[in-house]
């Protein structure tokens, strides 16, 4: 089922739900409606945008659809994975990110001022997709997860390392793992990503 794909992290299942159900023109497009493959805007410089071919451009084939399924040929920054997180968490409202709360400019202060800046999901999908992320906590891979008194949602991830000079071009050893989260579920104030790379 869609539930066990996501709480056991079965690349196969993701991958047949991008070939044989979604299809790469709705695939991409919810990709692309969360803003996979653009920077956020956030208030700092020089922000990384990560990486997405589409269909269409140099480079992008067939494979992609279902390796991008699970993560493989894009990237995303860390930030990036926390705003798709907390639009989830927000019932599918994506806000603008901010680093500074308020900025001072010769005297005068200009507040950051709270902006949704897109829906990507209904509050249903969000809301759906968080009960199965807190079946990630309490059944499947994110169970190291678990704090006693809270309801945690969260997702674990675990990708390839590139590597030009190995066989495959992976390192047949080490690996980025990602655990991402938010609590409480059912009224989140916190939300946490962890990278641990090699």
């Amino acid at each position: 089922s869609f539930v066990d794909i996501l709480v056991r992290s079965w690349n196969l299942g993701t991958t047949w739900l991008s070939v044989d159900i979604l299809g790469a023109d709705d695939f991409y497009k919810g990709l692309l409606a969360f803003g996979v493959g653009a920077p956020t805007g956030i208030d700092l410089e020089g922000e990384a945008s990560g990486q997405l071919r589409t269909p269409g451009a140099l480079y992008w084939s067939d494979s992609d659809l279902a390796t991008n399924s699970f993560g493989q040929g894009l990237t995303v920054t860390p930030l990036q994975m926390l705003a798709f997180l907390n639009t989830i968490a927000n019932d599918g409202q994506m806000m603008q990110p901010h680093i500074r709360l308020k900025t001072v400019d010769n005297g005068v202060v200009i507040p950051s001022i709270p902006t949704a800046i897109r829906t990507p999901v209904s509050a249903d999908v969000a809301r759906r997709i968080t009960a199965i992320m807190v079946k990630v906590i309490n059944e499947g891979e994110g169970s190291p997860g678990k704090l006693p008194g809270y309801t945690i949602a969260g997702k674990t991830g675990t990708a390839q390392i590139y590597c030009a000079t190995c066989p495959g071009l992976y390192d047949p050893e080490l690996q980025m793992a990602t655990f991402v989260a938010f609590l409480p579920a059912d009224e989140p104030r916190v939300s946490v990503l962890i990278k641990l790379d090699k």
